[in-house]
C-alpha cells in the first residue's frame, strides 16, 4: 500500500507576525518554541497529519541584511525538524529554507507569497505530492487553496487565530489552530 505523500509550505513571514502579535497580547509561550524576532518561528512539536508521508517542509522567510545574513537564518532554518508523530517513526523531516533579502523590517515582501505559491503549484501539476498543508492565515492564498484542491488534492491549513483569514477554513479538507502548539493555555 502506497501511503499518499505530502509536502508542508510554511508562510514563515505570516507565522513570525501573527505569534509577535499574540505575545503582544499576553499569550505565554508554551512548548518548544523556537523564534528569532522578526524572522523565523517554528514549534517542532506540531505533528503533521499521521496517515501522509512528508516529504519536505519549505519555510519561506525574508529578513534585512547581506548574503551573509540570508545564509545564517538559513542555516538557523535548515536545523529545525519538522514534528512528526510516532507513524512518521522512518522519516526524518528538516525544515527546507527559502530566504529571500528585504529592503526594510517594516516591508513584507511579496517574494515570499509569489514563490510559495509557484512551488506549490509546481509540485501540485506535477503530481509528485497528494497532499499539501499549507501554513498561513493570509488571506492573499485563497485562490492557492481552491486551485489545490480542484487538481483533486488533499488541503490541510494550519494558522494562528489571530488575523486568520476566515475563508481558508472552508476551503481545507482539515484545519489546524497553531495556538495550542506555540502557547501555553490562558
Amino acid at each position: 500500500m502506497n501511503i499518499p505523500r505530502l509536502m508542508a509550505f510554511i508562510d514563515g513571514e505570516n507565522i513570525v507576525a501573527r505569534y509577535q502579535s499574540l505575545i503582544q497580547a499576553g499569550r505565554k509561550v508554551g512548548g518548544a518554541v523556537g523564534h528569532l524576532k522578526d524572522e523565523f518561528v517554528w514549534c517542532s512539536s506540531l505533528a503533521l497529519p499521521a496517515s501522509f508521508d512528508p516529504i519536505r517542509a519549505y519555510y519561506y522567510a525574508s529578513v534585512v541584511g547581506d548574503d551573509a545574513k540570508v545564509r545564517s537564518l538559513e542555516d538557523h532554518i535548515r536545523e529545525q525538524s519538522v514534528g512528526l508523530s510516532e507513524h512518521h517513526a522512518s522519516s526524518h523531516v528538516l525544515l527546507y529554507p527559502r530566504v529571500y533579502k528585504k529592503p526594510s523590517r517594516s516591508n513584507k515582501t511579496t517574494t515570499v507569497d509569489i514563490q510559495l505559491a509557484v512551488d506549490v503549484l509546481t509540485h501540485v501539476y506535477q503530481q509528485d505530492i497528494e497532499a499539501v498543508l499549507l501554513v498561513t492565515g493570509d488571506a492573499d492564498f485563497v485562490s492557492l487553496a481552491r486551485a489545490i484542491v480542484s487538481r483533486g488534492k488533499k488541503l490541510f491549513v494550519a494558522a494562528f487565530s489571530e488575523g486568520l483569514a476566515r475563508d481558508l477554513v472552508p476551503i481545507a479538507d482539515r484545519f489546524i489552530e497553531l495556538d495550542d502548539s506555540f502557547f501555553s493555555r490562558p
